[in-house]
């Protein structure tokens, strides 16, 4: 993890040197780039929350809502595209493993578990606008709600966010 995590920032301070970007848009890169390394910092406290609410699963199985999942509640359903190019990008065939033909083994599992982690933090991220001034605790229960409601979750939590955080 702390590998993903120093690539992840390497590639933001190459970004953010070698590309030329008018000020406001620098700025916004920057302020960007700050979410992105604390978001991945925070990534496996999400997955331990996935882990342990989830449980993990090398074969395909239904989650209660009826969509296949794989893993540590990998929705084979939600964004077939991308859940299709995730697969092929760790060796597994998406249609023999949403059938139950194929397994799915640690690696490829604990590689999919990371994105999973990273998209629920993100998509928590575009409801909750404080939401990278929180630990890494608060972020992932934000993470571990959106993962559980998938690509449909669209609540906004800021009620709640502030009733949590002190006013100044």
């Amino acid at each position: 993890m702390a590998k993903s995590a120093a690539a992840v920032v390497i590639c933001v301070l190459f970004l953010g040197v070698f590309m030329g970007t008018p000020a406001v848009a620098s700025r916004k890169m920057c302020k960007g780039a700050v979410s992105l390394a604390i978001r991945a910092l925070c990534i496996p406290t999400t997955e331990s929350l996935f882990m342990k609410h989830d449980g993990k699963h090398s074969c395909a199985y239904n989650l209660t809502n009826g969509d296949r999942a794989v893993g540590v509640a990998y929705n084979l359903d939600d964004d077939v595209e991308s859940r299709r190019s995730e697969l092929t990008a760790v060796f597994a065939d998406y249609d023999k493993v949403y059938e139950g033909k194929d397994c799915l083994n640690t690696i490829q599992i604990s590689a999919l578990l990371t994105l999973d982690a990273k998209r629920a933090l993100d998509r928590a991220a575009k409801s909750v606008k404080s939401l990278d001034d929180q630990c890494c605790d608060v972020m992932a229960v934000f993470g571990d709600i959106q993962h559980s409601g998938g690509n449909v979750v669209g609540f906004k939590y800021t009620t709640m966010l502030d009733l949590c955080v002190p006013i100044k």
